[in-house]
């Protein structure tokens, strides 16, 4: 179950999907918090872990971002965390930024997470980095920023649980769908193969037996 190949085309009417990194394709876990060499995952971190982890798991990749659930101390300390990110994302090995993202229900107010979302995203378009997203119950937020910015790297929806209807929306909208442990079998059939992707996050289940469920409900 490797990430499938894909060129930038129009794969549903009103959708330029941006074609994942190379490195990004090879993966059969595209997002994991096991801190684990494994060269088949991409290990999502905080900024402050990527130095360590790059030098002590030379042959894993991984993501790093400012979680939307992140408490908001002040100005000056996001500027500081960013600076800190930005020098993470310089490390080889980083392959994806994030996860960053938006949360209705949980963390800072939704002024706080957006401005925090924009700076990933430019961070994302500066350097050229696919964004792992998380998102609750912000959909139209989300959509709505897309469209205003026109991003050019893929954005990859992260442990998606919502309805087909949702998910229809965001594949249309250009996005990657991850689809982990818990999962709507309708939501999973709603997107097309080229975008439908596979994850641990923080299950203990191995990706093997996570993409055989897929397989599964798939049939």
């Amino acid at each position: 179950f490797a990430l499938p190949s894909l060129g930038r085309q129009r794969l549903r009417p009103g959708a330029m999907i941006p074609p994942l990194p190379e490195r990004l394709r090879g993966l059969r876990d595209i997002h994991t918090h096991r801190r684990e060499n494994n060269p088949a995952a991409l290990v999502s971190l905080l900024p402050e872990e990527a130095a360590e982890f790059a030098a002590t798991r030379p042959d894993t990749l991984f993501s790093a971002g400012i979680h939307p659930w992140e408490p908001y101390i002040s100005p000056e300390e996001e500027d500081r965390r960013f600076a800190v990110l930005s020098a993470a994302l310089l490390h080889g090995n980083t392959a994806a930024i994030g996860e960053t993202g938006l949360d209705a229900l949980k963390g800072p107010d939704a002024a706080i997470q957006e401005e925090r979302f924009r700076r990933h995203i430019a961070l994302s378009e500066a350097l050229g980095l696919p964004l792992i997203i998380h998102l609750v119950k912000a959909q139209q937020q989300l959509l709505a920023i897309r469209k205003e910015v026109s991003p050019t790297q893929p954005w990859i929806i992260h442990g998606f649980r919502g309805k087909a209807q949702q998910a229809d929306q965001l594949a249309k909208a250009g996005l990657y769908i991850s689809f982990g442990e818990r999962f709507n079998p309708d939501a999973l059939t709603a997107v097309p193969a080229p975008q439908r992707l596979a994850e641990t996050d923080e299950s203990p289940l191995p990706i093997d037996a996570i993409t055989a469920s897929h397989a599964q409900a798939l049939r």
